[in-house]
């Protein structure tokens, strides 16, 4: 158990930090899209991979294990009671204790229609599309309540981070003209200070919910927690990176972007953290079961609706991979941090050419990236 969490505190350690310094790039160097393009189409190949390969099928697995340990349990209870007393404790009219004098004894047909020998009330069947569902609706409201809250707006404030070159030598030479200043939103004064906010609050609950998945993994075994630590590690650093770029075209001053970039550095552990607890938690108060048993069917809940909540971010960011380079895009199922290319329009020849090669290496990023869990199967006995 300890060693579990100790692993834990240092994968979020690690998952923080890296968060942190890839989202300081945009203070110091500048990125090109294309670049960010491909790390985040490798990122969402990985998120398919890990969902569909790993974290669901073992989320499953769980279910089904702590449902069938909990029925075996509640049977090896009765017989050891009965083996204890001899089976010769019997309370004249009472027909419980003779059940369970005769249980431990076999003479009970353990038959579907025995009450005694129903499993736990806990249906891992229904639990599975229970808890898929649950993760793929969060995800959906986290990522479309922000936008309906702020459809009334004339115009939303689209990020390019082909723009966002925050070298000095960009900021020292005005006399470049249009190069030197980026197109300007026509989006209403009064959104300048909400906008900043509520984008990072997005990521944020975003980013909590990622958290879910590791710390749930890290109640089964280390070599899943690394498969899930290292998926979240490309899932999150494009989202770093945008989200320090987005605030600073917003106008914030680097102090108040780092401030921003902290908070979201830290919510992944933190849902982690706090995944782990509830797990844990629910085992050393469950009635009626053992404690490993009510953990681990809290761990299967746990791990399917992190496959739900990887589903849609994998699903959606591919679905809108196709508008990446129309301006509509973005990045790694983020909401908020568009991956769109303003310089496009200008040199409409060339660019589309590149755009077709640019497409052909992210479908086959992301193709490499749905496969690469499968490396960690090979030899992976259950």
């Amino acid at each position: 158990m300890w060693d579990g969490l100790l692993l834990l505190i240092l994968l979020c350690i690690v998952m923080a930090a890296t968060s942190f310094l890839v989202g300081m790039l945009p203070l110091y160097l500048s990125l090109s899209s294309r670049q960010l393009r491909l790390i985040s189409a490798l990122g969402t190949g990985i998120l398919v991979g890990v969902a569909l390969i790993i974290i669901i099928p073992e989320g499953v697995e769980t279910l089904y294990s702590a449902s069938e340990g909990g029925a075996g349990h509640g049977a090896r209870s009765i017989s050891r009671y009965a083996r204890s007393t001899g089976g010769a404790v019997s309370l004249p009219g009472n027909p419980a204790q003779d059940l369970w004098r005769r249980q431990g004894d076999g003479q009970v047909d353990d038959s579907p229609g025995t009450p005694e020998s129903t499993p736990t009330s806990h249906d891992p069947h229904v639990w599975v599309g229970l808890s898929l569902i649950i993760g793929f609706v969060l995800m959906y409201l986290i990522d479309t309540l922000p936008r309906q809250a702020t459809s009334n707006r004339p115009e939303r404030f689209q990020i390019s981070l082909n723009n966002l070159s925050f070298n000095r030598r960009t900021s020292s030479t005005p006399g470049d003209g249009e190069s030197a200043v980026p197109p300007t939103p026509t989006a209403p004064t009064h959104d300048h200070s909400s906008r900043p906010s509520s984008t990072t609050t997005g990521l944020v609950i975003h980013a909590c919910a990622d958290g879910i998945a590791l710390g749930a993994s890290s109640t089964t075994t280390s070599s899943l927690t690394f498969i899930i630590f290292i998926a979240l590690i490309v899932h999150k650093a494009p989202a770093a990176f945008g989200l320090t770029s987005v605030l600073l075209k917003q106008g914030l001053s680097k102090r108040i972007a780092r401030a921003h970039l902290i908070v979201f550095s830290l919510a992944a552990p933190i849902g982690a953290l706090a995944t782990w607890t509830a797990a844990h938690l629910l085992g050393s108060i469950s009635m009626g079961q053992s404690s490993s048993m009510t953990t681990e069917f809290a761990t299967g809940v746990l791990l399917t609706f992190s496959g739900g909540t990887f589903l849609y971010v994998a699903t959606h960011t591919m679905s809108d991979s196709g508008h990446d380079h129309d301006g509509d895009g973005q990045m790694n199922g983020y909401q908020g941090v568009s991956m769109s290319d303003v310089y496009e329009t200008s040199n409409a020849g060339a660019v589309k050419e590149t755009q077709a090669k640019s497409r052909l290496s992210e479908t086959g990023l992301t193709v490499l990236g749905m496969l690469l869990p499968l490396l960690f199967q090979f030899g992976h006995g259950h």
